[in-house]
Parts: structure tokens; C-alpha cells; sequence
């Protein structure tokens, strides 16, 4: 057990490295620091409540950007490994393809991680500097969007086992926005009046992952608050459904290969 979780800390670390060296994590992050000053600028304009602007514009550049690295880099790790042909040389020892898989996610985990602290310092650097609040419910909706981001990171992978990087980044951010309104999928089933979109959109407000459990936009605006036991339950809805996600990866990857 202890050499498996070897292996893939190893791929972890070799993929961490490699991601860190890429420039495109860079503009993002500059990009989500840009946008997070120009939350300044639009408070600014505002009449009243200009704190409040930057909480909110602040909190979606976070949800956004970790989101966007999350699943761009996992619809990759793939991808260029297979270009590379180096999957069939790790693969050909000793590592299974879920552990490679577990690899390739840690990696990924961990520059979001990264990104995400750094993200969230900033966020509350120019909260503070502006006369923003400080609550627990911002706490929360920080950490659901980290592992909201895990979560999708496993959807990129999902998709990257058995569709090229292109595919799985437009199928995971395909997601994103639908999971994003799961609420607003099921409202339109209920009024719909035909018997055959009601049960089909009914069936999808299932199966597409629920990001709406990790986003707590309105709760922080209004500044209500969120129990424990909701966080909690958050957590362990993407770890659990990450955990799936994987094993049907490993499945595909399998396949694939065969």
C-alpha cells in the first residue's frame, strides 16, 4: 500500500513540476489578480455599498479562475502524455492506471491549490484594504470552490480517458455551466408540460454533478449563514463523486488501451 501511494505521489510531484513550468498558468493568474483590482475600480462607481462589489466580484474571479486551471490543465495531463507516448512507459511498470490517474489529479490539486491560496490572499487583502467583512460563510465559500475544483478536475479527467484535451475541456466546462443551474434544469422540468422533456431534464438535474453546493454567491452577499454540516456535506459530495469519477477514468483508460 505504501509503494502504491509512492508511485503516485511520484507522478504527482513530476506533474506539479511540469504544469508550474507552463506560462499559461501564469497569465492566468495574473489575469484573476487584474480582474481582482479592477473590482476596485467598479466599487468605485458604485453608490452605495462598494464593499460589497468587491465581495461579490471578488468571490466569482476565485470560483472562475480555479476552475478554469483545474480543468484545463487536467484535459491536458492526458492528452500529452499520450502524445508523448510516455503513458504506455509508466503504465508498463508496476503502476496501475488508477494510481496513475490518482497521480495526474494530485498533481493538478496541487497548482490549483497553489493558485487558489494565492487567489484567496489577494481576495482578502483588497476586501480588508476597502472596509470588507469578515465572515464565516466567506470562509466556506472559499474552501467549496477548492473542491469544487477538484471535483472538476476529475470530470476533465473523466472525459481526457477516452475524447482528445479539446473535447474533454468544452465536455468538463459544459458541466460547469449546467451543474452551475441544476436548479433552474429542474424548475424548467416541472413547468415543462411534455411527459418525455420532463422525465429527460429530470434524469440530468441527476446525473451532471450539482456545483450549486459549492457555490455560495448569495449566501455571502446577504451575508447568511451556512451551517457546519452543509460544508461538510459539500466535501464529502466531491470527494466521493471525484473518487467515482476516477474509477470509471481508469476503466476507460483501460479499455483504451486494449
Amino acid at each position: 500500500m505504501r509503494d502504491k501511494m509512492e508511485s503516485s505521489l511520484q507522478i504527482a510531484k513530476v506533474t506539479f513540476k511540469e504544469i508550474m513550468q507552463d506560462r499559461v498558468l501564469y497569465g492566468a493568474l495574473i489575469c484573476g489578480i487584474l480582474l481582482m483590482a479592477f473590482s476596485v475600480l467598479v466599487s468605485s462607481l458604485a453608490v452605495i455599498k462598494k464593499d460589497r462589489v468587491i465581495l461579490d466580484f471578488g468571490l466569482m474571479v476565485v470560483h472562475f479562475f480555479c476552475a478554469f486551471i483545474a480543468v484545463f490543465y487536467s484535459s491536458h495531463v492526458l492528452a500529452k502524455e499520450k502524445e508523448r507516448k510516455t503513458i504506455f512507459l509508466v503504465l508498463s511498470r508496476p503502476v496501475t492506471k488508477l494510481q496513475f490517474l490518482l497521480g495526474k489529479v494530485f498533481g493538478v490539486t496541487q497548482v490549483v491549490f497553489v493558485n487558489w491560496l494565492m487567489f484567496c490572499l489577494f481576495y482578502l487583502m483588497t476586501l480588508f484594504a476597502f472596509g470588507g467583512g469578515f465572515s464565516g460563510v466567506l470562509i466556506w465559500a472559499l474552501v467549496l470552490a477548492f473542491f469544487q475544483s477538484i471535483l472538476l478536475a476529475c470530470v476533465a479527467v473523466f472525459f481526457a480517458s477516452f475524447s482528445t484535451a479539446t473535447l474533454s475541456l468544452m465536455f468538463s466546462l459544459g458541466v460547469y455551466l449546467l451543474g452551475s443551474n441544476i436548479s433552474q434544469i429542474r424548475f424548467v422540468a416541472e413547468k415543462s408540460e411534455s411527459n418525455f422533456y420532463h422525465t429527460l431534464l429530470d434524469i440530468c438535474s441527476y446525473i451532471i454533478p450539482n456545483m450549486e453546493f459549492f457555490q455560495l454567491g448569495l449566501n455571502v452577499s446577504y451575508g447568511l449563514p451556512v451551517s457546519y454540516l452543509f460544508g461538510v456535506v459539500g466535501i464529502i459530495y466531491a470527494l466521493c463523486l471525484s473518487a467515482v469519477l476516477l474509477l470509471f477514468s481508469s476503466y476507460f483508460l483501460m479499455r483504451q488501451e486494449s
